[in-house]
């Protein structure tokens, strides 16, 4: 522990030496960086809370990182881009607000891109949308959306 200390003393007044700092100059020196903590979206309730926050601000971007690629909207199979540039829920994501957590169902998701079953597939009802979701690598992911149901 003094080891490290004395290193970070004798690093603290390289830096000082290096920028110029004179006696009496108020400096800080930070030790750690932190990084944001990501959600652990193992845990369903927690996924589904951040979910419907994102979704009724229409953030995009956020649902974008909750989400699985290649996406099933309806029946069209979107990526990243077209999913961020195009997608809208409408008028009727209101409704989120008093929905529970996705419920299981009896289908599985499929994934397209490697040809497997990934996990048991979720769903949650939205005014007149449905909403899949599945746990994928641990991580509960949003995989599709139908309109009309």
């Amino acid at each position: 522990m003094i080891k490290h200390l004395f290193r970070a003393f004798l690093f603290s007044l390289l830096l000082c030496s290096q920028n110029n700092v004179k006696a009496g100059d108020d400096i800080a020196i930070t030790f750690f960086t932190t990084q944001p903590i990501t959600p652990n979206y193992g845990d369903i309730n927690t996924f589904w809370a951040d979910f419907k926050k994102y979704a009724l601000a229409k953030n995009v971007k956020k649902l974008a990182e909750m989400t699985a690629f290649k996406f099933m909207d309806q029946n069209n199979m979107i990526t990243k881009a077209e999913f961020v540039q195009d997608f809208n829920f409408g008028r009727s994501i209101k409704a989120i607000r008093k929905v529970g957590p996705p419920k299981s169902t009896k289908d599985k998701h499929y994934d397209y891109d490697s040809q497997k079953y990934l996990g048991r597939t979720y769903s949650a009802v939205v005014s007149d949308m449905v909403f899949y979701f599945c746990k994928i690598k641990g991580s509960w992911k949003f995989t599709g959306i139908s309109y009309g149901e």
